[in-house]
């Protein structure tokens, strides 16, 4: 497998050295690159999975996070152009379909790079993103708690667990400001195909709210509704892998 030079992408599957095709994660609040390491089994070894790691997360934990949405998204460009193919789709989920989103676009508008493929999930098209008033850096415990929990975001292990609900909710906290930050301009529409995935019992990002993801490319646009709240893409991962396939023309 290729050694990555880089602290900003994790590997999240064992690749053949004839890599041609990649799909690259961006991570969802409170994620690390690990947070999709599910994706791996459905998918040949000739694909390259890799789950971007941000400054103050994971394998990064010790390294000062990212404030501001704009600044870390040229810092995500710099690393990602040394290691993108020339057969490559991003996936992101709620924060990470906005960092998916904006790494394309910018990608396409300064670089004339354009992926094969863009897939969003849980996120409301750009123009109708909006934070939870508990989604807040100064939100208590408890209401983020709640939240969390209204999302589905909180497993039985890290309820139990006082030190992983610790770091969970810190990570939470610095996605936050994150994400206040983010101040959507409509520039160019993207030339690449956009998959957006809705969940039926998502409060965040029903049919409604997402379907202006439309207006953000001038290639086709897949809707594809799925049962479950915000997270229901976790039990639909062969799913969302047949997206994969189509995109990165692995059929054949």
């Amino acid at each position: 497998m290729t050694e990555l030079k880089t602290s900003w992408f994790v590997p999240l599957n064992k690749t053949k050295d004839a890599i041609n095709s990649q799909v690259i994660f961006f991570p969802h609040a409170g994620a690390t690159a690990y947070s999709y390491n599910l994706f791996s089994r459905c998918l040949p070894p000739f694909v390259q999975l890799l789950g971007v790691e941000l400054p103050g997360k994971g394998t990064r934990l010790k390294e000062p996070s990212i404030k501001c949405f704009d600044m870390l998204i040229n810092q995500l460009i710099e690393e990602i152009i040394p290691i993108l193919t020339k057969n490559s789709v991003f996936f992101g989920h709620s924060m990470g379909a906005l960092l998916a989103f904006e790494c394309a676009r910018r990608l396409e508008v300064k670089n004339k790079l354009i992926i094969k493929g863009l897939i969003v999930s849980g996120q409301a098209s750009p123009n109708n993103h909006h934070v939870s008033k508990y989604l807040t850096q100064n939100t208590s415990d408890e209401n983020l708690i709640i939240e969390l929990k209204q999302l589905n975001g909180l497993s039985d292990e890290i309820l139990t667990c006082p030190e992983l609900l610790e770091i969970l909710l810190a990570n939470v906290r610095k996605d936050c400001l994150l994400i206040a930050s983010y101040k959507y301009t409509f520039r160019q529409k993207l030339n690449c195909p956009l998959v957006c995935i809705v969940a039926d019992q998502d409060p965040v990002a029903d049919i409604d709210k997402s379907s202006n993801w439309r207006k953000e490319t001038s290639n086709t646009v897949y809707f594809v509704e799925i049962k479950g709240g915000h997270f229901a893409f976790l039990q639909n991962i062969p799913l969302i892998n047949t997206y994969f396939t189509s995109l990165l023309r692995l059929e054949n």
